[in-house]
């Protein structure tokens, strides 16, 4: 069984490679996705450590834990930073950052240190550290699950939501076994903390293949309640997202070629400078591309039930009114061209 444990959690630190592999070569460079895939490659290292030292009394094996004491510091603030940075945009160093890094950069020098200066070790010192970890963790899940907390009475994103919840308690738990481990000299308490994580990291890959656009879904709905209180004055911001995405998907206004900003913006009796901002904060995109968005996804619909229409019928009945303006809003939000989309289908 111990044997079954450990050839696990070898495999969580190699799946972790996998994982961060992906967000660095197949997800676009948002710093969301940078933050996250450090924080991979950092359980990663975590589980590898474990790893080396669970056959043997953690006792007697931490001189092989090199830097063993500053790796678990760095993966609960790097997803923090992954998931503020989604929710508030954020990307200078801002103090609350600062500070957030001071203590795992603190002791990334002092681990630093000890192996350029090696001295005897001082386990006091060193258990001290590793609960600062475990306090920085819980602290920071805390403070995440707060945030993410916008979305928990959404009934649409009931399951998904409810997931990463569970998510956070179980990432506070397996830090928790860890160290404690670590601490007491416990190695089931590491196989343990070990095999959580490793199981996190798997559903984390799984659940991300399932639900791709969970942090597209908690940008857009964290940016709905910031704009409840921050985009404009007299303006309840959340009912003109309503109304906007009701004139796309009920409405189709998009169909009309001759849609514009100042169009929409009357519809919603705001100015066109409002109405830029809102479709900025809320979706990432100018007006342009929020309105190819719903016609590239109808000539998509067309392209593979429609067989007898021609690719520039299709153009033209989607709201575009140039078949280069379609070719081009097409293979920028798909990656693809039309005929190459519906030869696709066809195979």
């Amino acid at each position: 069984m111990a044997g079954f444990i450990n050839g696990f959690i070898l495999f969580g630190a190699y799946l972790s490679i996998l994982i961060f592999t992906g967000y660095i070569l197949l997800r676009k460079t948002r710093n969301e996705n940078i933050y996250h895939s450090l924080a991979f490659i950092c359980f990663s290292l975590l589980l590898f450590k474990i790893y080396s030292v669970i056959g043997n009394s953690p006792a007697e094996q931490h001189s092989s834990w090199l830097f063993f004491l500053s790796i678990p510091y760095f993966p609960v603030p790097l997803l923090y930073f992954g998931y503020c940075r989604a929710v508030t945009f954020d990307d200078k160093l801002s103090v609350i950052k600062l500070c957030v890094l001071t203590p795992s950069l603190l002791v990334f020098l002092y681990d630093l240190s000890t192996v350029i200066f090696p001295v005897p070790e001082n386990e006091i010192l060193n258990g001290i550290i590793m609960a600062g970890a475990l306090i920085q963790a819980i602290a920071l899940l805390i403070s995440l699950g707060i945030k993410l907390s916008v979305l928990y009475n959404k009934k649409e994103y009931f399951f998904i939501i409810r997931i990463t919840m569970a998510y956070l308690v179980l990432t506070g738990a397996a830090y928790s076994l860890v160290i404690f481990g670590w601490i007491l000299d416990i190695t089931s308490l590491l196989q343990a903390g070990g095999t959580i994580v490793t199981v996190l990291l798997a559903g984390n890959y799984l659940m991300d293949l399932r639900n791709g656009k969970f942090r597209h879904l908690l940008i857009i709905e964290a940016n709905k309640e910031k704009n409840k209180f921050t985009l404009f004055k007299g303006v309840d911001a959340s009912q003109m997202i309503i109304k906007l995405e009701s004139y796309m998907e009920e409405s189709r206004l998009y169909l009309d070629e001759n849609l514009s900003l100042l169009d929409l913006s009357q519809r919603l009796n705001l100015s066109t400078h409002q109405l830029s901002q809102l479709i900025n904060d809320t979706y990432r995109m100018n007006f342009n591309t929020f309105i190819n968005s719903y016609r590239i996804k109808e000539a998509k619909q067309l392209l593979r039930s429609s067989e007898e229409q021609t690719i520039l019928s299709i153009a033209y009945g989607v709201g575009f009114n140039s078949k280069t303006a379609f070719y081009n809003a097409f293979s920028r939000i798909t990656g693809s061209t039309p005929n190459k989309y519906r030869s696709s289908l066809e195979n």
